[in-house]
């Protein structure tokens, strides 16, 4: 866990544990690989993503969100990120050995790829995709997906 992130008056937030509903901002990312791991309330309390660092094929984000019940996730909404020149860079890494279902709700859009392949993901939300999805079980019931490969290099 490498990433820190930080509130809207730019504090480093303590563990990277998000306790009550807010923008949270990520203002650095080193090159290579970087990790940001996140409970499922924490997950749930990030009502805006800001990215003042933005991933790229050299320095890309893993967010990894462990998944031990069934999740309904209202994904925030993502500012400074561009769709088709960020996204291939973002995985979002829900895991676990029991099969949960993983439901995404929202009408904002989601930046990135969502690696679930032992959950079933239901993405209910009218908010674009843009990436990629990959489920145990996959069900579409609005929204679209504006397919972008995970590529760093």
């Amino acid at each position: 866990n490498n990433v820190q992130l930080l509130n809207s008056s730019n504090v480093a937030i303590a563990n990277n544990t998000v306790s009550s509903a807010q923008l949270v901002r990520i203002s650095s990312l080193a090159a290579g690989a970087n990790t940001l791991n996140l409970t499922t309330a924490s997950l749930n309390n990030i009502t805006t993503l800001n990215f003042k660092a933005l991933p790229s094929a050299t320095n890309y984000l893993i967010i990894n969100v462990p998944i031990t019940a069934n999740l309904s996730w209202t994904n925030p909404i993502v500012t400074g990120l561009t769709a088709a020149t960020h996204s291939p860079f973002i995985i979002w890494n829900f895991y676990g050995t029991s099969t949960f279902t993983v439901t995404a709700t929202s009408a904002n859009a989601i930046f990135g790829t969502i690696f679930a392949p032992n959950q079933n993901l239901t993405k209910s939300g009218t908010g674009i995709l843009n990436g990629g999805i990959y489920a145990k079980v996959l069900s579409l019931a609005s929204g679209d997906i504006l397919y972008s490969l995970f590529s760093p290099s």
